[in-house]
């Protein structure tokens, strides 16, 4: 569990260091761009416009980035269909006749459509006669 959550700082890290780079390049490339044809033309504005430009281009660039991001993040819910498929993958390969149950810390006392008997915590421990559902 450490390790994963040494991994999910680390990412945050990179993201905000990614996010910083991806606003200030292009508004250093513009601004530097611009003062230099004010220089060869003799003129005052060419800067601001390429500074502002940047800063377009840059916030342009973080909105991708991070919409990519949150792309690629789970929901928490999509994170709970997804164990709880890995958990009942393994009991649906056995083909023998035994009931087959998992315990689940939150949600309804329940058959899934493969016949498998998915029970709260609460009324495993709980309820004498859980079992025969």
């Amino acid at each position: 569990m450490r390790k994963k959550e040494s991994n999910e700082v680390a990412n945050a890290l990179v993201l905000i260091v990614q996010i910083g780079v991806t606003m200030l390049v292009p508004i250093l490339l513009c601004a530097i761009g611009g003062a230099w044809l004010d220089h060869k033309l003799g003129t005052r504005w060419i800067s601001v416009l390429g500074f502002i430009l940047g800063a377009i281009a840059g916030f342009q660039n973080v909105y991708r980035l991070v919409k990519k991001y949150l792309k690629d993040t789970k929901s928490p819910g999509q994170l709970q269909r997804e164990k709880e498929e890995q958990e009942q993958l393994p009991l649906q390969n056995i083909g023998d006749s035994f009931k087959k149950i998992i315990i689940v810390k939150d949600g309804p006392t329940h058959y899934n459509e493969s016949g498998i008997l998915i029970l709260n915590l609460f009324d495993f421990l709980l309820k004498e006669n859980s079992l025969e559902c």
